[in-house]
């Protein structure tokens, strides 16, 4: 059993999810844990999220499945985009935001899984979703070379700011005072209070994925393979490292009880887990590879999750206070809500045809589950 257990979870090209237990305190023994290998879609998987015990999935099939990582199986699919998932993220435990190809952003309740506003500003693709600190407000970039400002406690577009090149990446700093902005391979940093760009830094190649693994620091993955470490207020470059022998297509990352775990995604399938030690000054001052994955398969998208907490998916709480479900029922989509319970048969069942999912079983794809 590990001190903090961890999963990372793949999805690839060939609409198979990967997961694998992490012992922090032995990384490198993670890669003969694997707990399962599940077909899960139609279509490329193209988006994961996760918190506690719950995790989803977004495919090319335009469907969200949302599974029990405890139970380790499926538990229903939710339908309202109508063109390929492009992008998912939690807000705390509460709500879920998704995103598609034809511009539309969807923002979920997790206790029933009820869809609460749809949003549409994007003339295309949304390529890239952050959501603020607080809740309030969520950043996106598109296809249509715009980035939105977005109220999520009115369910509306509030600002549009026309870029002349497409941007593939947007995060919000851990502060919420500052956000970067990545495209081809430039970032830009800016003033969240101003929304003017403060500082510019040019990457070696294109920038494919971003995340923030200090207040000011920033970690790049670029398309040559390498990982960047930068500090966005001082726009000086820290630290670079070959990560991969390809594109480093995405990244997540762990930093609890001293534990201060990256890991790269890479689209051959190579899967790195690396250990970041720090300096007094919260600078990156070194790198270490301590474990590494294989999916065998085209990687398109990874997410890490908590699977011991308390679960998420525990419908007792669902009737627990009938009167407190309906005040929260008119809440905002942001304000604390029960926990998530299941979805609805009605949910699960459309476009199935029928046919229930089998439950996914550790080590096994649907293919070896049929022939059993």
């Amino acid at each position: 059993m590990t001190d903090l257990p961890l999963q990372i979870v793949a999805g690839t090209y060939n609409h198979v999810l990967y997961g694998w237990d992490v012992d922090l305190r032995n990384p490198e023994k993670s890669s003969s844990t694997v707990q399962y290998v599940y077909e899960s879609h139609a279509g490329c998987i193209t988006a994961l999220a996760a918190v506690g015990n719950v995790l989803v999935s977004g495919s090319s099939d335009e469907l969200i499945k949302v599974y029990d990582l405890k139970q380790q199986r499926e538990v229903g699919t939710l339908m309202k985009h109508e063109a390929t998932i492009s992008c998912m993220h939690f807000f705390q435990r509460t709500h879920l935001l998704t995103a598609s190809e034809n511009g539309q952003i969807a923002v979920w309740r997790c206790r029933d899984w009820e869809c609460l506003k749809t949003m549409q500003g994007h003339k295309g693709a949304v390529n890239s979703m952050s959501i603020h600190p607080s809740g309030k407000l969520a950043l996106t970039v598109g296809r249509d070379k715009t980035i939105r400002t977005w109220n999520l406690l009115k369910g509306r577009q509030l600002f549009v700011l026309k870029k002349p090149k497409e941007c593939s990446v947007v995060r919000w700093s851990p502060d919420g005072q500052t956000f970067i902005v990545s495209h081809e391979s430039t970032v830009e940093v800016y003033t969240a209070e101003t929304g003017v760009v403060k500082s510019e830094l040019n990457m070696p190649s294109r920038v494919l994925c971003a995340l923030f693994v200090k207040a000011d620091v920033l970690a790049l993955g670029l398309e040559d393979g390498t990982l960047h470490f930068v500090n966005v207020l001082l726009a000086t470059e820290q630290l670079s490292h070959k990560a991969h022998d390809n594109r480093v297509k995405d990244m997540c990352y762990f930093d609890e009880n001293e534990h201060n775990i990256l890991v790269t995604g890479c689209t051959d399938g190579t899967i790195n887990l690396w250990r970041l030690s720090f300096s007094d000054h919260s600078e990156v001052k070194g790198l270490q590879c301590v474990g590494r994955l294989q999916t065998l398969s085209r990687l398109t998208c990874l997410c890490l999750a908590r699977t011991h907490p308390p679960p998420l998916l525990d419908t007792s709480t669902e009737t627990a206070d009938g009167s407190k479900a309906k005040r929260k029922e008119q809440a905002s989509t942001t304000e604390e809500a029960d926990e998530p319970t299941q979805p609805t048969a009605r949910k699960r069942n459309r476009k199935s045809k029928g046919k229930d999912k089998d439950k996914p079983q550790a080590g096994k794809t649907a293919q070896q589950q049929q022939q059993q």
